[in-house]
């Protein structure tokens, strides 16, 4: 199981890596979320203790991974609802993963995008500007 963790690991890196280096919204996205997936997945608490909803816990792409680790710690073998849904998110995850890096490897990253080089200065000198540059004069009339 733990290799499977490991596997889904790496797809689910090489599909946000694969975002996140092409589309500069996706790291902040993903900041946002986390944090709510975190609180939504039973780690630091038990599912028995959700009695209505608690169908929809298979929704959350984490808790069947969780669960499937969980279940044999605790004395109990975990449900084969548990583990289609671990495989068919492992699959999903596996796809997205080689679908977006196969459609952008295609398509490189812009460097003047990428490190925000200024019109002015780097299109002539190559000069990378750093972003306290552009906040020089007030950073100067603050000393």
């Amino acid at each position: 199981m733990q290799a499977s963790f490991s596997v889904d690991a790496f797809f689910l890196c090489l599909f946000l890596g694969t975002l996140g280096a092409r589309y500069r919204d996706v790291s902040p996205m993903i900041a946002s979320i986390l944090p709510i997936l975190f609180f939504m997945t039973p780690m630091i608490w038990k599912p028995d203790l959700i009695y209505l909803g608690r169908q929809y816990m298979l929704l959350n792409p984490f808790f069947p991974l969780i669960e499937i680790m969980r279940a044999p710690l605790m004395g109990e073998i975990p449900r084969l609802s548990i583990w289609v849904f671990a495989i068919g998110y492992s699959v999903i995850i596996w796809l997205a993963g080689f679908f977006v890096l196969t459609k952008v490897r295609a398509r490189p990253v812009s460097l003047r995008a990428a490190f925000r080089i200024s019109e002015e200065r780097g299109a002539l000198t190559g000069q990378v500007e750093h972003p306290l540059q552009r906040n020089k004069p007030f950073l100067e009339s603050l000393l």
